[in-house]
């Protein structure tokens, strides 16, 4: 299977948000937290119920390491974005910090790379939220993220 292959996208999204949670949970530098990444330190560290190894998906690491150095390097900028997007009840600071991840990275996505179409970022990260959640939080992220799709591609999109 290539590296670029939906299915290592969609897994270098995965481990892109487990990364940015990471370093803002740990106050971490970015280097360091990629580079375990980069060299897939959860390699053979999942087991199933019979403790045998299960094999984790690949990963387009080109993906993963511009997704955490970009969010990385404009947070600001991302959580700008982020904030104009929530209603008035919520702030940036009000979120759990692995819903910011998620958010941040779908925001990075629809606001720098577009060469990944709107719908391909709004599935993608929904499936990141539901992996993680399933109150109301993909709920949330995905409302958010669909304003921000309208206004800062409305050209792919309705709004």
């Amino acid at each position: 299977m290539s590296n670029k292959s939906p299915r290592n996208r969609n897994s270098a999204r995965l481990a892109a948000v487990q990364a940015l949670y990471e370093i803002e949970s740990t106050d971490a530098s970015v280097d360091p937290v990629l580079a375990e990444f980069l060299n897939q330190r959860w390699q053979n560290s999942v087991t199933d119920d019979d403790d045998e190894p299960v094999e984790m998906a690949n990963f387009d690491q080109t993906l993963l390491q511009d997704i955490v150095e970009g969010v990385s390097a404009e947070t600001p900028v991302l959580d700008e974005y982020i904030a104009g997007a929530l209603s008035e009840q919520w702030t940036i600071d009000r979120l759990e910090r692995l819903v910011r991840a998620i958010l941040r990275a779908g925001t990075y996505e629809l606001a720098r790379r577009i060469d990944v179409p709107v719908r391909v970022v709004l599935s993608e990260y929904m499936d990141v939220a539901t992996a993680f959640f399933s109150a109301g939080e993909p709920a949330l992220i995905n409302g958010v993220l669909d304003n921000l799709a309208k206004e800062l591609r409305p050209h792919e999109t309705d709004g």
